[in-house]
C-alpha cells in the first residue's frame, strides 16, 4: 500500500530545474533556426534588391546567426 504521506513529500521535493533546462535549450534551438532563416532571407533581399546596406545587413544577421550558436554552446557547457 501507498503511503499518502511519503507520495505527498515526494511530489513536493520533485525539482522543476531539468524541466526548465530542457524547454531553454528547446527555445534555444528554435532561436538558431529563426537566425539561419534570417540569413538566408537577407542573402535572398540581397539578390533581388540593390542597396548600399546590403553588406552591414548580411553582416548582423550572420553575426546574429553566430551568436545563437555561441550562447548554445555556452548553455551547453554549463549544464
Amino acid at each position: 500500500m501507498i503511503d499518502l504521506n511519503i507520495a505527498v513529500n515526494d511530489l513536493f521535493n520533485l525539482s522543476p530545474w531539468p524541466i526548465i533546462k530542457f524547454f531553454f535549450l528547446v527555445a534555444l534551438l528554435i532561436y538558431i533556426i529563426f537566425a539561419f532563416i534570417l540569413v538566408r532571407q537577407v542573402s535572398v533581399m540581397d539578390k533581388i534588391f540593390h542597396s548600399r546596406f546590403n553588406v552591414f545587413i548580411k553582416l548582423i544577421s550572420i553575426a546574429l546567426f553566430v551568436l545563437s550558436v555561441v550562447v548554445l554552446l555556452i548553455v551547453l557547457k554549463f549544464l
